[in-house]
């Protein structure tokens, strides 16, 4: 791995070694680390301002195929090919816990905004939704069969058995309009306390517009959207404009940095 420098697209220090194929590479929060994912069945942390690994590899019994940081604190979890995920200490380079077991390989791990969670997706036709304190998942059969629903609405496909995953079929628009309304409908009878996986779920059938820029944040797309505006910065500019193309704000101000970039070249 590498760390690169955008605005001039030239490498930036030392090259991050490992004895395999790293499979990933993220930042920490704070930008001043890298932690990197390996097929030598190890996830490392890099000090980005000396290039130089910080503590003992996170070895592991399996292919490592990524790696992700905490949003809050000093932790990682880490991905295998073996069907489970791992939680780690990234000051200590020591496993917390007892790792996080599917059926089937599991494709990502990613934390919850407050740190406080961790969802798994697998091939095992299941995402779980661990409480990072107790590395426990409880989701009932409603749930879990709702999730189902909401995964084949949102791709349009479905099959009728696991045997039959390769003979997907095709949603009409009216099997799709009414697994939305069923789904909509669900969550807008709900008055107690949502469970995590429910908000999960609420997240993704509310408005893209309206709704919090992840399902356990406070912000809001179109306020995150603003600061993002407020920065002024190239790139903080371009995430506006992926979002949504016909912001004319972001697109003005993306325009004066352009320009203001190519006439200093």
């Amino acid at each position: 791995g590498g760390l690169w420098d955008v605005a001039s697209s030239r490498r930036v220090g030392k090259p991050m070694k490992h004895e395999g194929v790293v499979n990933s590479a993220q930042f920490s929060p704070d930008s001043q680390r890298i932690v990197t994912a390996s097929r030598d069945k190890t996830a490392r942390v890099w000090d980005i301002a000396s290039g130089k690994p910080t503590g003992e590899p996170m070895k592991h019994e399996d292919v490592v195929n990524s790696a992700h940081f905490s949003p809050v604190d000093q932790r990682i979890v880490t991905v295998l090919q073996d069907n489970t995920a791992h939680l780690w200490d990234a000051a200590s380079g020591k496993p917390i816990g007892e790792p996080m077991k599917h059926e089937g390989v599991i494709t990502s791990a990613q934390f919850s905004p407050d740190g406080q969670r961790i969802v798994t997706a697998s091939l095992d036709q299941t995402a779980r939704l661990w409480d990072v304190a107790t590395m426990t998942h409880k989701d009932t059969r409603e749930d879990i069969l709702l999730l189902a629903e909401l995964a084949q609405a949102t791709a349009g496909m479905t099959w009728e058995t696991v045997e039959d995953a390769e003979n997907l079929k095709l949603l009409t628009p009216e099997q799709i309009r009414v697994s939305w309304e069923n789904i909509t409908a669900k969550f807008s009878r709900r008055h107690s306390k949502l469970t995590p996986l429910q908000r999960f779920m609420e997240w993704n059938v509310a408005d893209r517009r309206s709704r919090t820029i992840s399902p356990f944040s406070q912000v809001t797309v179109s306020e995150w959207l603003e600061n993002r505006i407020k920065e002024g910065t190239v790139e903080g500019l371009r995430t506006p404009m992926q979002i949504d193309p016909a912001n004319a704000r972001a697109t003005a101000h993306l325009g004066r940095r352009l320009a203001d970039h190519a006439l200093k070249q």
